[in-house]
């Protein structure tokens, strides 16, 4: 038998018993939304999305943005629910004023890239870029949106606007 008949042969039986790769991939949302109290709920605003490798979650996703669509901060802070351990931070305050209104409350202040390690937000200057990090991208908290807001600075009592974060398969 010669072996160009053999190779194909060979390529056949390769293409029938290769694994079906997945048309889908798993994608995480950041979308920004208003929440002033009184005014009127607008539409939310896209941040940055982000796919997972095709293998799955099974590493860090990086939330790439040049800015907030909304709140445009100038130190931005950001809190988000799921983090929330004390109880009002959890229940009651997140209740009352759409966030974290003191200190006690988990908060995420950005940071330069070179200025602290295992940090969750981060910052580059020329051009400006923040970065949110998902360290555990395949927790199933990440199936229905996480709600979080924005704050001017770390002296603000109310967010300037909601965050949702979440991944759907695309």
């Amino acid at each position: 038998m010669s072996s160009l008949p053999m190779l194909l042969c060979l390529m056949h039986l390769t293409l029938l018993t290769a694994a079906p790769s997945n048309p889908y991939v798993w994608r995480f949302w950041l979308y920004e939304n208003k929440t002033h109290p009184g005014e009127t709920p607008q539409a939310g605003k896209l941040l940055a999305s982000a796919d997972c490798p095709p293998s799955g979650c099974n590493t860090i996703v990086y939330l790439n943005f040049t800015r907030f669509q909304i709140a445009q901060p100038a130190i931005p802070m950001i809190c988000f629910e799921y983090d929330q351990t004390e109880y009002n931070c959890k229940n009651y305050w997140w209740h009352q004023s759409a966030g974290c209104p003191y200190s006690y409350c988990k908060t995420h202040s950005v940071r330069y890239w070179r200025e602290r390690q295992g940090w969750y937000f981060y910052k580059t200057e020329s051009p400006v870029t923040y970065t949110w990090i998902i360290r555990d991208p395949w927790d199933s908290r990440w199936t229905t949106p996480q709600h979080g807001g924005v704050y001017y600075s770390s002296t603000s009592t109310w967010p300037s606007s909601h965050l949702y974060l979440w991944r759907s398969l695309v």
